[in-house]
């Protein structure tokens, strides 16, 4: 049996209330020698809190949970770093629960996380099809949830990513260089992100007089399969005359990468690519991808500040937190204007 309460109040000579209070940071009054000597024990003793006893009596689990659909994927682990260190400084547990991009997987992970008292939860992006009744439940019984690149009805708090002007500005600098026909790969255009991306690269290619040219729009799923598989299908397609490359994350930038290499060629010089951020880069490529910096880990710890102005009551004025990004030109996209 572990070590109890009573247990480290017998230890130091002191009553259970005591001890109790000096555990939950209710030591106002309680001398500072009483104090260390309570901590002393503790840890002598090794008394680990009953958090499911603890959480009926204060209705705190002193727990978030947070879904992502890939732990080992770079974003995901930068956005529940942020998450982590965020409810690290609120003296809170974090609990993830790796979907695998699967909607029936996150739903299973609400009903643990609610199992498990968490205090509330942060949704992170799918990256697949989403249906927004997921949420309905949760918003019926005014459970506190914060979402991540996720755009549901009835105004849940959420942060997000300035998606559109990222395409858009990454379109224009290919645009800028002397690029005119450039080919763009979509992420499953059912998420609002991927939809936003493709928005932004047809508004840039008509800002700049440049016709949207279908046939160069090719479906991917923002994973490196998927860039990889439209690589081939680009080069199998004799006939396009694409100068540049496009993808609306950096996974698929990396899967098309590899198959402009197997070709026998070189980005920039034969071909110029870029991605809409999202993943970090293997150190040997050369150039690295030119893409859209995100402040990934900025994102989760603003989830997490607003979940936890929510779990205490608090007005939140600002529901919807958007970040702006920046292009950062890694020398990828070749400048053709150079050759005139």
């Amino acid at each position: 049996m572990g070590t109890t309460l009573k247990d480290i109040a017998e230890y130091c000579g002191v009553s259970s209330a005591t001890v109790s209070m000096i555990i939950n940071g209710k030591s106002g009054r309680i001398s500072d020698d009483t104090i260390r000597r309570v901590e002393d024990a503790v840890r002598h003793l090794g008394y680990t809190p009953n958090i499911a006893a603890r959480s009926m009596v204060t209705k705190q689990s002193k727990t978030i949970g947070l879904t992502i659909p890939d732990i080992s994927d770079y974003f995901f682990s930068e956005l529940a770093k942020g998450v982590g260190d965020e409810a690290d400084e609120h003296g809170y547990d974090l609990l993830i629960g790796n979907t695998g991009s699967k909607l029936d997987k996150e739903k299973e992970y609400i009903q643990v996380f609610q199992g498990r008292s968490v205090d509330g939860i942060i949704f992170a992006p799918l990256n697949s099809c989403e249906e927004n009744d997921l949420f309905q439940g949760l918003q019926k019984k005014h459970y506190p949830f914060v979402t991540i690149e996720r755009y549901i009805k009835d105004q849940v708090p959420g942060v997000f990513m300035k998606n559109f002007q990222g395409a858009y500005d990454l379109t224009r600098l290919m645009i800028e260089k002397g690029h005119r026909k450039i080919a763009f790969i979509t992420g499953p255009l059912c998420t609002a992100s991927a939809s936003q991306r493709l928005s932004g690269y047809k508004a840039a290619c008509r800002s700049m007089n440049i016709a949207v040219d279908e046939q160069l729009i090719f479906s991917g799923d923002f994973s490196y399969e998927s860039g990889n598989r439209v690589g081939m299908e680009f080069f199998d397609e004799r006939e396009c005359t694409a100068t540049a490359i496009l993808a609306s994350n950096n996974r698929m930038a990396l899967g098309f990468y590899e198959e402009i290499l197997s070709h026998g060629l070189s980005v920039p010089e034969d071909l110029s690519i870029a991605g809409i951020g999202g993943a970090r880069f293997y150190p040997v490529l050369n150039p690295k991808i030119t893409t859209i910096d995100m402040p990934i880990y900025d994102l989760g710890r603003e989830a997490a500040k607003l979940l936890f102005h929510l779990l205490k009551g608090e007005e939140i004025k600002k529901r919807a937190v958007e970040f702006n990004l920046n292009v950062l030109d890694q020398g990828s996209i070749r400048d053709l204007n150079t050759l005139r």
